[in-house]
């Protein structure tokens, strides 16, 4: 390399003229008045400037190993055909000319989710590239790209991991990505993946003289001196872009010879190039054993959930030596034709042969190890038989993952002998051990809860009536047999954790269609109950009708006692200030002031949430016309009692009624409090309730249901609540509050246990039989539904409004810092 010093001189005499002085000229280009650069600034100059125009940054460490590149390339021929730089500059050149794009080297960081962008709608024909999987997958893609590192990508099976090296490899002006995978299969499919995308891919060692966009090599080849050779020479090259470890939990779950291989790779981070890690199973737990194989410090991590909604898990116990045969039982029932034959000795041809049959769906089983659970995707899978116990939960999880990647119904069954039933473990340190115990307790669990289905589907109830304690829900046991009831829902018996210990089991007709769960009395035990419900897998509640059936205390301004009543608003009246009503102000008609007021009648300042909802009123409706079918028990002591009191609506037989129910644990009686309750059901719901019946579980259901409903796991349009009233809120004119309370007969308790029943079966059955050409597809509703906050989307028109900005939770960017702005600047402005 030649220096023509007169050039450097007059940049240099030019520059310093700008300043009316002058220095001797230097035999360095980077000098300043003390002398020349020293290295430390020169690497910061060259790392600035090649950011700044390349959009790369390039220290001088990397200089020189470019500058060797460079001689080796152009300085001397080594007699091994390789790469020719120059020529795929040139198909690149050309390439972005035809595409309007610079070279990914020129395309500065920031801009980098476009091109990205762009490569992945580029191939529509690939119906795997048109969209992103999920907000994770994206995120790791764009990370990827400029080569973050080292960056753990945990996607759940199907959820694109592939695309997290394939898309950046896509980019022009690319280097080449090698990819470890652990198993033969799976570096035919990756391989398959990436030609189909368009990519350039080659197993090693027939990538050797090529240079491929993409490189797969077997975790055995990987730490082999021979590749690893070849790896650092790409690297010194400048042609090595990122190194990717897919299913990357086996370097901690394997097998312990496998394992040791595994571990190996850790040498390959000597390449001092970026690493990108894939997995669709590694618990937060196992993260510091796994960065301990790996020698990682600080990874990123991107992790998406791998909740499956689409698997019922099972678990069959059987007696010594019949688990083969319980599995051939199994395989039997759903596979037509099945006819295993005595046992063979396979060679290793005839295997392949077979897997092979299976992957084209020539064959519609197949028995295997372990192995073919990890990163194998093949469509079409629903039923995962294990024979023995899987070796850790995380194995588990994978295995039984490859099923139902499309979302088809999956049973998942092991089948365990009685040898091999777990037992206490003691505690351990190892995260393995931890997970194997974990894996444990899931087999024991799962046969103390019933879940032992052999292979019936996950049960999708068409309609789950809530009760909350014994009597209402006895009325539905005790009638199984009567004329025209809906069946005997203790047909199944299924039991699920979290709910009352009172009442431990939900209650299903044979066939699923309906089914029944005991809540117990109050708020606490409604909102457990029904939590643990909505989260137990064993029940797709995505298209249920939820039908809250119980008794309640009536409003005599608006019905009676042994009425039907059907709400379209459920309000929380309770949660407010309580004063001693001994003790409050002259001026106060009630103890109870709304939270953050000064006196009764003034609109809450806080707002918790729970206040108000309003569910499906065109669902109302319909249940109404199915209930008016219904003739209604009642009693001569009922017919005496309700003579006593002066309102209209209380003198009444039992009648279908539409009005609201209001919510408080505190089981109230009198005049006083019915009314200051009233009031409160007006103000809260601007003046479009009606208060009408007294309950002590329904918005804690609610609000459970509404937060499933923003998981999708529930559809809140179709909630039902139904109360029959077994005694009036309020004494009639000369009784008092503790006689109306405790002593009075009403008459009334029988009649409304038996009307929830009366009531609540055409309504049920209206629904079943309709169910194909109207409530499958749900009733649109015609009114706002949801709590007082929006969470659901759309605005209410009761409360501040919502603070979701009309869109809902889920669709509002940043909801919990956007709503509790919005809640406090709302608290401020009442205030003020």
């Amino acid at each position: 390399m030649a220096y023509v010093r007169p050039l450097s001189d007059r940049w240099e005499a030019d520059s310093w003229a700008l300043y009316v002085k002058m220095i001797p000229p230097s035999d360095f280009i980077w000098h300043g008045e003390t002398g020349p650069w020293e290295s430390s600034r020169m690497s910061r100059a060259v790392s600035k400037w090649t950011h700044h125009y390349m959009g790369r940054r390039i220290t001088l460490q990397y200089w020189r190993h470019i500058a060797i590149a460079i001689s080796k390339k152009l300085a001397r021929d080594r007699g091994v055909k390789k790469a020719d730089f120059e020529e795929d500059d040139a198909d690149d050149a050309e390439q972005n000319i035809q595409t309007g794009q610079p070279p990914v080297a020129q395309v500065p960081q920031a801009h980098r989710a476009v091109v990205i962008t762009a490569v992945i709608t580029a191939h529509p024909e690939k119906e795997r590239f048109s969209e992103v999987a999920s907000e994770q997958q994206k995120e790791a893609v764009r990370l990827a790209a400029p080569k973050d590192t080292p960056l753990v990508a945990i996607l759940p099976i199907g959820g694109g991991k592939s695309l997290v090296f394939m898309v950046p490899a896509m980019l022009s002006g690319s280097g080449v990505t090698i990819v470890v995978a652990p198993y033969t299969e799976l570096k035919r499919q990756l391989v398959t993946s990436c030609i189909d995308a368009g990519l350039d891919c080659k197993h090693w060692p027939e990538a050797r003289e090529s240079w491929p966009r993409v490189v797969l090599v077997s975790a055995e080849a990987a730490s082999s001196g021979d590749f690893m050779q070849w790896a650092a020479d790409l690297r010194v090259r400048g042609r090595l872009d990122r190194v990717v470890i897919d299913e990357c939990h086996l370097t901690f779950t394997a097998a312990d010879e496998y394992r040791r291989k595994l571990r190996g790779l850790v040498l390959l981070r000597n390449l001092g190039c970026p690493f990108v890690f894939l997995t669709g199973a590694l618990p937060p737990l196992c993260e510091r054993e796994f960065e301990e194989a790996m020698q990682l410090q600080k990874p990123l991590y991107i992790r998406a959930s791998s909740h499956r909604v689409n698997v019922e898990y099972s678990v069959v116990r059987v007696p010594n030596g019949r688990g083969v045969t319980e599995v051939k039982k199994l395989v039997e029932s759903r596979v037509a034709g099945f006819s295993p034959g005595e046992k063979e000795s396979f060679t290793a041809t005839v295997r392949e042969a077979g897997f092979h049959a299976w992957l084209n769906v020539e064959s519609p089983y197949i028995v295997a190890t372990a192995a073919i659970g990890t990163g194998i995707d093949v469509p079409g899978i629903t039923h995962v038989i294990h024979l023995e116990a899987p070796h850790s939960i995380i194995d588990y999880a994978q295995e039984a993952g490859r099923a139902g990647m499309s979302g088809e119904r999956v049973v998942a069954m092991v089948v365990i002998e009685d040898k091999d039933w777990p037992e206490e473990v003691a505690a351990k340190d190892s995260c393995l051990e931890l997970k194997r115990r974990e894996y444990d307790v899931v087999i024991t669990a799962a046969i103390d809860m019933d879940l032992a289905f052999h292979g019936c589907p996950v049960i999708a109830p068409k309609v789950f009536i809530i009760s909350m304690f014994s009597p209402e829900a006895d009325v539905w046991y005790d009638n199984a047999n009567t004329h025209g009831s809906i069946g005997n829902l203790l047909a199944r018996n299924i039991t699920v954790p979290g709910l009352s210990p009172l009442f431990p089991q939900v209650h299903c007709l044979e066939d699923g269609s309906v089914c029944q769960v005991t809540t117990g009395e109050s708020e606490i035990n409604a909102a457990n109950t029904i939590s643990a419900l909505v989260h137990f897998p064993a029940f797709d509640l995505t298209k249920t009708y939820f039908m809250i059936a119980g008794i309640a205390g009536i409003n005599p301004r608006h019905g009676t006692i042994g009425a039907v009543t059907f709400s379209k608003y459920a309000i929380q009246v309770a949660l407010q200030y309580e004063f001693d009503v001994r003790e409050i102000p002259d001026n106060f008609t009630t103890g109870y002031i709304p939270l953050g007021a000064f006196s009764p009648g003034q609109y809450p300042v806080s707002i918790y949430g729970t206040e108000v909802f309003e569910v499906n009123e065109a669902l109302r409706d319909i249940a109404v016309e199915f209930a008016k079918t219904a003739e209604l028990n009642d009693s001569t002591v009922s017919q005496a009692y309700r003579s006593n009191y002066d309102f209209p609506a209380a003198k009444k037989a039992p009648s279908i009624l539409t009005c609201d129910v209001a919510t408080s644990d505190v089981y109230y009686s009198g005049k006083l409090l019915g009314e200051a309750f009233e009031n409160t059901t007006t103000l809260l719901t601007n003046g479009s309730g009606v208060y009408c019946t007294t309950a002590q579980e329904d918005n804690a259901t609610l609000e459970v249901l509404l937060r499933a409903a923003v998981r999708k796991t529930i559809d809140f349009a179709r909630i039902i609540i139904m109360r029959t009233a077994s005694d009036f809120d309020r004494p009639y004119p000369g009784q008092s509050d503790v006689d109306n309370l405790m002593y009075a007969d009403q008459g009334s308790f029988e009649p409304s246990i038996q009307n929830i029943y009366r009531a609540g079966t055409p309504i049920v059955k209206g629904i079943l039989a309709g169910w194909d050409k109207k409530f499958k597809k749900g009733i649109k509703p015609t009114n706002y539904i949801g709590d007082i906050f929006g969470t659901l989307g759309g605005a209410p028109d009761f409360g501040p409004g919502s603070i979701f900005e009309g869109v809902g939770y889920a669709k509002s960017g940043q909801p919990l810092m956007r709503a509790l702005s919005r809640r406090v600047a709302y608290k401020k402005a009442r205030v003020n």
